[in-house]
């Protein structure tokens, strides 16, 4: 894990206000969607309590590669602010360049995670962007927080798991999870790790509750049963039909071929 931070604060008054600009106050705010994107960039590493998440997430929605390094200054300016309350202008930069994507993004969310900038309730988002962007976190780091006690972190962490045969131990603890979602979220973990400790958790997702994510996750592990579902789940759910199509095609098996031609050949006619 990376190294804590000095709690900064230990009063009650807030990062968020400690670090606004007395001129900020009281000052007319431009509607973010008002802005050129080159203003929206100059304004986000220095903006207030108020304006911070919104010019974030406009950056967001907007899917701007170019407003990169401002958010990632935004959430550097607030690092060692406090390890035990959250830091609403670093979550609203770390969604942000979730949304926006892309290496330059994944290299900016890992370097922020890595070096510690981000620490206390606000890490469950920086992972959780982390996740979002396909970003595989080192083992220790994986394998400490997959032991965290707010559920909603180990989901996350599921989404960054590392082919490191010490962190297989504690995805395999959370199939036995209080938290159906952590339970979900590491068998998925571990059908793209190809572990068939997965294969029994799947199944029965693919059964009970199918989704893209338990459908491509059981590509690697996927037996016959499988294979029977998932084109059971491509004729009968029109929502998830081009993911069950495209996990038979991925599977080498010879009902898995026959499905893929029987299907894509009722969808002809």
């Amino acid at each position: 894990m990376p190294r804590q931070q000095l709690d900064f604060f230990s009063t009650s008054a807030s990062p968020s206000e400690s670090c606004s600009s007395s001129n900020d106050v009281n000052q007319p705010v431009k509607p973010p969607s008002s802005l050129e994107d080159a203003e929206l960039v100059a304004q986000i590493p220095k903006a207030g309590v108020v304006e911070a998440p919104l010019l974030a997430m406009e950056a967001g929605h907007r899917r701007l590669t170019g407003a990169i390094s401002a958010l990632e200054a935004l959430c550097q300016r607030f690092a060692g602010f406090g390890l035990n309350r959250r830091i609403p202008e670093q979550e609203a930069a770390l969604d942000a360049l979730a949304m926006i994507g892309g290496r330059d993004a994944r290299q900016s969310v890992t370097k922020m995670i890595l070096k510690g900038a981000v620490q206390g309730p606000s890490l469950r988002i920086a992972v959780a962007a982390a996740a979002r962007l396909k970003i595989v976190l080192p083992g220790d780091m994986i394998s400490e927080l997959l032991q965290h006690d707010d559920g909603r972190m180990r989901v996350a962490a599921c989404g960054c798991v590392p082919g490191d045969p010490k962190v297989i131990p504690f995805l395999v603890a959370c199939l036995q999870d209080h938290e159906l979602e952590a339970r979900k979220s590491a068998a998925c973990a571990l059908g793209r790790w190809g572990r068939q400790e997965a294969l029994a958790p799947l199944t029965q997702l693919l059964q009970l509750a199918p989704s893209v994510d338990v459908i491509d996750a059981v590509a690697s592990v996927a037996n016959e049963d499988c294979i029977i579902l998932l084109g059971r789940i491509a004729r009968t759910r029109p929502d998830l039909r081009d993911s069950a199509l495209e996990t038979l095609d991925a599977i080498d098996h010879p009902t898995a071929r026959l499905l893929v031609e029987r299907l894509d050949g009722a969808s002809e006619q």
